[in-house]
């Protein structure tokens, strides 16, 4: 039975080639099993997925670049903490963390989020 439930669930050749062949065309394809799907109607999850997918889109067509900015909060001295955001540079990634945290010190802007190396980068 759970054969034939895995069986049902493969995409035909056929199918797989349509997926290709709109990915060489340029667009973006997700496809989920059932079993993935683990009882959620799938309606709502592609209603869900596109509007995620606007924030993704937004965020990767500006080009921007995970940071972590390393700083420090008088309420936590002296520990460090990091602060991820997507930015166009380390000044605009120091920008969003004093908003979000005004009377934060900054100590150092790194590349990549969650990282904290401590080499001032």
């Amino acid at each position: 039975m759970e054969n034939q439930k895995q069986e049902a669930e493969k995409l035909s050749d056929e199918e797989r080639q349509m997926i290709e062949a709109l990915r060489d065309r340029g667009f973006a394809v997700v496809v989920f099993t059932p079993e993935e799907l683990q009882g959620a109607e799938s309606g709502r999850v592609e209603d869900r997925l596109v509007e995620l997918g606007w924030d993704v889109i937004e965020t990767l067509s500006q080009e921007l670049t995970q940071f972590c900015v390393v700083y420090r909060d008088a309420g936590y001295a002296p520990f460090r903490l990091g602060f991820n955001c997507w930015a166009k540079d380390a000044d605009h990634a120091k920008e969003q963390c004093l908003n979000a945290y005004p009377s934060c010190e900054v100590i150092e802007v790194n590349e990549g989020f969650g990282n904290m190396r401590g080499d001032g980068k």
